[in-house]
């Protein structure tokens, strides 16, 4: 149909094995004139994301804030020099947990710091120190995630609180902040640590200080008011409970910094009475703390040491975790405890947002 046209260029996830790279296009001319018997034509010219393509891992110690490690890294694993870094030479560093939101953007929790901060995809292609948004917060925070409205939710271990941080709110934050004001607060009293959506918007919460882990529906989270946990799985193999991750079949997988790897299967979440998990089976030599899968359906576990560890799909389903299929250990030494995919497949939970190709 003739007439004026505005064109964009999405960004695109590149197939990889492991972690995709995030492609973004940019118009040689954001206006189409459509004439009949007229030929008009734009381009879009794409370049990797700043970060994207790349297993980030967040420290405690004195070297680097966080540290990216490529698909290629990843598939030889082994002693490694990160391929980027951010937050070098800023010391005492406590990151937690860490978290991209849709944007590209990694946030991290600084749990003894007391802070929550914020680097663009630029400061993680070049490296920079200071964050874009820097927020102390009254409690510690550990847990972090973003649903899949752009909401982002932090974990306060020390509060026994969930907050949301609304998505409007978010994007306006800059600078230094001071504790913002949440939009909803769910008490968790279990010592919360990390924190997980599943792919029907239900939120989970791992339980440092007892062996429970909390279900907050996605019905409760809307339905706003005085939100509290809806269900529960408790066990004693989750004491000390940390990590937490959802493979493609809607499985969680949670890890203890009591060395245990933890399974129940979808089934299991959606029955009235979950029981025992039908996996649990704890590392000689490892506390896990955040977790994530990649493109493959490969566990990679953060270990406080270090190593990243990790777990193949076929040792999830035998039940063999004892050693992991493989190791990468970090040059920069320090102690590994967050972990997060920039970007990770559409087809898993808590997917990305990012659609492919492009169209006027």
């Amino acid at each position: 149909t003739p007439g004026h046209y505005s064109a964009h260029a999405d960004d695109a996830a590149a197939p990889d094995s492991l972690v995709s790279p995030v492609l973004t296009g940019v118009m040689s001319d954001s206006g189409v004139m459509v004439e009949v018997g007229v030929v008009h034509s734009v381009t879009a010219d794409y370049t990797v994301r700043g970060g994207s393509g790349a297993m980030w891992v967040g420290k405690w110690g004195a070297v680097n804030l966080a540290e990216g490690f490529t698909s290629p890294q990843l598939a030889a694993a082994g002693l490694a020099s990160a391929a980027d870094t951010i937050g070098a030479g800023a010391s005492p560093l406590t990151i937690s947990g860490v978290a991209f939101d849709a944007q590209g953007n990694l946030w991290a929790t600084d749990y003894i710091n007391q802070q929550l901060l914020k680097f663009t995809p630029a400061q993680l292609a070049s490296g920079q120190s200071t964050p874009t948004v820097a927020i102390l917060t009254a409690n510690e925070p550990w847990g972090i995630a973003f649903d899949g409205e752009g909401n982002l939710w932090v974990s306060y271990y020390n509060g026994n609180v969930v907050h949301e941080y609304p998505a409007s709110d978010v994007a306006a934050w800059s600078g230094a902040l001071t504790d913002p004001a949440p939009a909803l607060s769910i008490p968790t009293p279990n010592g919360p640590l990390n924190i997980a959506f599943d792919g029907s918007g239900n939120l989970w919460v791992a339980g440092f200080d007892v062996p429970v882990t909390y279900e907050i529906s996605a019905a409760a989270i809307h339905a706003g008011g005085s939100v509290v946990p809806t269900d529960s799985l408790a066990s004693a193999y989750l004491v000390h409970g940390s990590g937490l991750a959802f493979d493609r079949s809607g499985n969680l997988w949670e890890g203890t910094e009591a060395g245990y790897l933890v399974g129940y299967s979808s089934a299991q979440l959606a029955a009235a009475s979950h029981g025992e998990p039908n996996f649990a089976q704890v590392s000689p030599t490892a506390q896990f703390d955040q977790l994530a899968f990649d493109n493959a359906g490969n566990l990679w576990a953060a270990t406080e040491t270090p190593d990243v560890l990790m777990f193949s799909p076929s040792q999830l389903s035998s039940g063999d975790v004892t050693a992991g299929a493989r190791t990468l250990t970090s040059a920069a030494g320090d102690e590994t405890f967050g972990i997060a995919f920039d970007t990770h497949a559409s087809a898993l939970p808590i997917a990305s947002t990012l659609t492919t190709g492009s169209h006027a």
